[in-house]
């Protein structure tokens, strides 16, 4: 083997044993994420946390889409309010630990949120205060899936939350209803 093969054999070996480091770390710490405090519930699926001091982000929950609330003047989707008010109820000025998943289009960071022992995103499904969104369902392990569903299925059952409504719009056909009225 020549200098140049051998080089690049072990550049080789470096970069495969630096992205299996890589994974080994973010398998290992993804199941205790980070705590942070919520300072504002913006609605039923993004709320606003504080870390270190005055650091604040927002953050969009994973594999959930909440009524739209109004903005600028135009009304919001019925049940806008309550599922915020609800999201409140669970998180509201209190630490919930986090599992980042990246960032959305809007700058928002992408989590998964509990308080104690409870998956925030699947409390707003079961409690009717939100949709299981469809279309990012896979940030949920595989496992999860069919349990977000399945609660889904039960709050429409039960007509709890917005369920109780006539005909509830999800949130992604209400804003693609509303920019063809634009």
């Amino acid at each position: 083997m020549s200098l140049s093969g051998f080089a690049e054999g072990k550049s080789m070996r470096l970069f495969l044993a630096s992205i299996l480091a890589a994974f080994t770390f973010v398998a290992w710490s993804a199941p205790d994420g980070f705590v942070a405090s919520v300072v504002y519930v913006n609605d039923g699926d993004t709320i606003v946390i504080e870390v270190d001091n005055n650091n604040r982000d927002n953050v969009r929950i994973v594999s959930i889409d909440a009524p739209e609330k109004g903005r600028r003047g135009v009304p919001g989707q019925p049940y806008s309010e309550r599922s915020r008010q609800h999201l409140y109820s669970l998180v509201g000025r209190r630490d919930v630990r986090l599992i980042s998943l990246g960032r959305d289009d809007y700058g928002r960071l992408l989590a998964r949120v509990w308080i104690g022992d409870v998956d925030v995103g699947l409390a707003q499904v079961c409690a009717g205060y939100a949709w299981v969104f469809d279309k990012y369902i896979y940030q949920l392990p595989v496992a999860e899936q069919r349990t977000y569903q399945d609660c889904e299925t039960k709050a429409r059952q039960e007509r709890r939350g917005l369920w109780r409504g006539t005909r509830p719009m999800a949130p992604w056909q209400w804003r693609y209803s509303r920019r063809d009225a634009n």
